[in-house]
């Protein structure tokens, strides 16, 4: 319930915590409701441990000064284009666990 509410009104959440505190049953749970709810919830995985950090966040070329785009920065502007108001979230940390 607390993280719905926060969802309600802030534009950016992170649930953060040590392993097994139940970050991503949280986040699960509160997708579930809503889509019970009549009210889907847009999900996208990333994977930040198979890729380098330049990758991931993006970098500044430094022969040509010019921003390279990583993974985080596309994926969020694509998601910020979408013109509806459902929920979006970016999930990091399951699909690194499925990586190692």
């Amino acid at each position: 319930m607390n993280l719905e509410e926060l969802v309600g009104i802030r534009h950016c959440n992170f649930i953060m915590g040590p392993p097994g505190s139940g970050k991503t049953m949280c986040w699960k749970t509160c997708v579930h409701m809503r889509a019970a709810m009549g009210d889907p919830t847009l999900i996208k995985d990333v994977s930040p441990k198979s890729v380098k950090t330049e990758e991931l966040y993006g970098f500044i070329s430094l022969a040509t000064r010019e921003w390279k785009d990583g993974m985080l920065s596309i994926m969020m502007r694509d998601l910020g284009v979408i013109p509806d108001e459902q929920a979006k979230y970016v999930d990091a940390a399951a699909a690194a666990a499925t990586t190692n």
